[in-house]
């Protein structure tokens, strides 16, 4: 709010290049006022200026659209700014709008593709679990899983993650193992609690 008194001072003032312009939209976007911050970061990328950065204007106009869940306009832009800078942070907003697209397999490719600049990211390792055994794909499902333990993380979900894991590749003991510690973190869950008998059927423990 600070910044953009001065911003727009600066317009009275007669100053409209892309750095005043970006810096309009980046404040904009951060007081959720995304339409505005579009029309400004469009127009930064319409100056003619030498200076600009086109990549960090690509960006922004990506993060606001994404806000607005226009996940189309937002790839479109963070694609492009991918292009002039590649970092972790564009290949995880590139894979979250794929995954809202319900596209995991690219949302994957691109969570893959941000692990190479950290590979120790607790959220991003429990994303690329959950892809994985969304896709199917259940031992490298378990193998972030268990890295994601590794890296901290011991809540129900997490647990209930390695159960269907395991459950799926035919190990029951384990799967009923993790499932009831994931209950043990959360009893009111009835995914868990489903999980549960579920296991206990396969081991043909009806009671």
């Amino acid at each position: 709010e600070e910044g953009l008194k001065y911003l727009e001072k600066l317009e009275e003032l007669g100053q409209d290049d892309a750095w005043t312009n970006g810096e309009f939209g980046y404040c904009l976007s951060r007081l959720e006022r995304h339409e505005e911050a579009i029309k400004k970061l469009n127009h930064a990328l319409e100056v003619e200026d030498e200076e600009k950065d086109i990549a960090h204007i690509h960006s922004l106009l990506g993060w606001s659209y994404r806000q607005l869940e226009d996940y189309d306009k937002a790839l479109e832009h963070y694609i492009q700014s991918k292009e002039g800078r590649d970092s972790a942070w564009i290949n995880d907003e590139i894979g979250y709008c794929y995954k809202k697209k319900s596209d995991l397999k690219k949302a994957l490719e691109f969570y893959l593709l941000a692990e190479k600049y950290d590979k120790n990211d607790l959220e991003r390792v429990s994303e690329i679990a959950w892809v994985y055994s969304i896709l199917g794909e259940y031992k490298e499902g378990l193998k972030y899983t268990e890295r994601a333990v590794k890296l901290g993380r011991n809540d129900a979900w997490i647990n209930f993650e390695i159960a269907i894991c395991y459950e799926n590749l035919d190990d029951y003991e384990k799967a009923l193992e993790y499932a009831l510690i994931s209950y043990e973190l959360d009893k009111d869950e009835v995914n868990v609690l489903s999980e549960i008998g579920i296991i206990y059927n396969y081991l043909g423990r009806y009671e």
